[in-house]
């Protein structure tokens, strides 16, 4: 079956071209390009709301990875840790400030239509599948795992869907940006986190430290997107609210963080919190406004297949 997507096509990298295991042999020095929105790239798509990122070699392999898939009409997107570092440069700079520790796997998202496209470039560039999801397509698993030769680098790819404390529907959404989800979406998928650790903090705090909350500009925070999800969804809403509390007593542990950043996250949080908060809501959302906590409104992460 032929892949279809709107993905755009960077040009072709010869250092992808040349045959499993050519990519494990880039350096991070070869991320030096800039996206202005998703049009035609020049080198490695990198950080368009700033000069350059401090990229990794593992920024470097996830960037040509999207870059060889979009050469085949595969849409792939950057997410986590790695994508808030790969998609600004701000953002990036504010991690280093934060001391965060920089992420060991890489994770992206595709679409389950072009599972077998995906699954045709991941074997054509040498990565080694995970066993024990390599027919999970047909039970419905909407992951794929593989592994970078020689140094088995995991590369995570979720299809559609994001399993995790609370499922987000992603279809859609991956044409909002390039190489990285959407701002947005980048946020959403860490304040989905029930259990939010340090590291999910700190994500959040580069995110909101650099971007701010408006739909009419690509480098800012969609929160009309963010008010629709919520005023539907009472538990996405719940861990929200409870998420965003977290994060604004967390502020203070961070000396290192400038003030004037430190000012605009608060100023950023206060506005998702009021905003979140006054949207009229769905009558599902009453209706399971009033069960409450008295029902599980999240998954575990440890018992979601992801």
């Amino acid at each position: 079956m032929a892949a279809h997507s709107s993905s755009p096509r960077a040009p072709k990298d010869d250092n992808l071209a040349a045959g499993p295991g050519a990519i494990l042999t880039l350096t991070s020095g070869a991320v030096k390009g800039k996206v202005a929105g998703a049009g035609s790239l020049g080198s490695t798509p990198t950080a368009p709301c700033g000069v350059d990122t401090m990229p990794t070699v593992l920024t470097d392999l996830a960037l040509r990875l999207i870059d060889e898939a979009s050469q085949r009409g595969i849409t792939l997107r950057l997410t986590g840790s790695l994508g808030v570092r790969g998609h600004c440069a701000e953002s990036a700079a504010l991690l280093e400030a934060l001391g965060r520790e920089l992420p060991q796997d890489v994770d992206l998202f595709g679409l389950s239509r072009q599972h077998r496209d995906l699954t045709g470039l991941f074997k054509s560039l040498g990565f080694e599948a995970e066993r024990a999801l390599a027919h999970s397509h047909e039970y419905g698993i909407q992951r794929l795992i593989y592994y970078a030769p020689p140094e088995g680098t995991k590369v995570e790819v979720f299809l559609d869907l994001l399993r995790m404390s609370h499922t987000l529907d992603f279809r859609g959404r991956l044409e909002a940006d390039y190489p990285t989800l959407s701002v947005a979406d980048l946020l959403l998928a860490k304040l989905q986190i029930f259990r939010i650790t340090d590291k999910d903090v700190k994500d959040i705090v580069a995110l909101l430290g650099a971007h701010d909350l408006n739909s009419r500009e690509r480098e800012s925070v969609d929160l009309p997107y963010l008010l629709r999800l919520t005023r539907e969804d009472w538990g996405l809403y719940f861990t929200l609210k409870k998420n965003l509390g977290v994060i604004r007593e967390r502020l203070g542990q961070y000396p290192e963080l400038p003030g004037a950043t430190r000012a605009a996250v608060e100023r950023r949080l206060q506005e998702l919190e009021e905003r979140i908060e006054s949207e009229p809501k769905a009558l599902r959302w009453r209706m399971r406004a009033a069960v409450g906590t008295r029902m599980p409104w999240y998954e575990e992460v440890e018992n979601v297949e992801r």
